[in-house]
Order: C-alpha cells, then structure tokens, then sequence
C-alpha cells in the first residue's frame, strides 16, 4: 500500500506489469523489498526498453572491472538516456562499442518477437 501512496499513478500500470517488474527487481537484480517500496516509479519504467538493457549494460561494466564503485541501478535507471548513454558507455572508449551492443541488442531482439 506504501507504494501506492508514494506513486498513485502506478494504479495505471498493469498488473502484469508490476509483476514482471517485482520479479525482475527482486529475483534478478536482488533489490530489497524497501528499495522498491521507496522507489515505486521503477515498477513504471519499460522493462524491455529500459530496464533490462541498462542492467546489462551495468553488469558487463561490473565483469569488466571497469569501476571501483559499483555503479547505482537506481540512478542508472532514472537518468535520461543521453545521460546514461555519457555516464555508462561513452565513458569508456575502449569498450564503449560492446556496451552500446549491450544496450542496444535486447532492444532490437524484442522488437522483432
């Protein structure tokens, strides 16, 4: 119900949706119940064309070593896409064509199911 009264406008969301989204956030990316309830808007991002590439594109970033912090998935998922495009791939030349593969192939596999 926290979640409701923080983002009313997930009412509007499928129930498919926020199941897909719970079991994503939960199971795949192991964020805590009380991340998701602070931050109800991430149940309201495309998974197929936001969500699911820009994590992809963070854990080729963590195999890689490319960081010593490990960057925010909140943040990662919020900002724009110019921005993360600028944060997450182009800041990285020497990998920046596999991580725009990275970021881009599952937006291509899921238009053409």
């Amino acid at each position: 119900m926290e979640m409701f009264r923080i983002a009313p406008s997930l009412f509007r969301t499928s129930e498919k949706k926020i199941r897909l989204g719970l079991e994503f956030f939960l199971g795949t990316v192991k964020l805590t119940e009380s991340t998701l309830v602070q931050h109800p808007s991430l149940l309201m991002f495309s998974m197929e064309k936001r969500v699911i590439p820009r994590y992809k594109v963070l854990q080729l970033i963590k195999s890689k070593k490319l960081v010593k912090k490990e960057p925010s998935f909140y943040s990662a998922i919020c900002f724009r896409e110019h921005v993360f495009l600028e944060k997450y791939v182009l800041r990285f030349p020497e990998s920046a064509e596999e991580l725009l593969m990275a970021y881009k192939v599952h937006s291509l596999d899921v238009g053409e199911e």
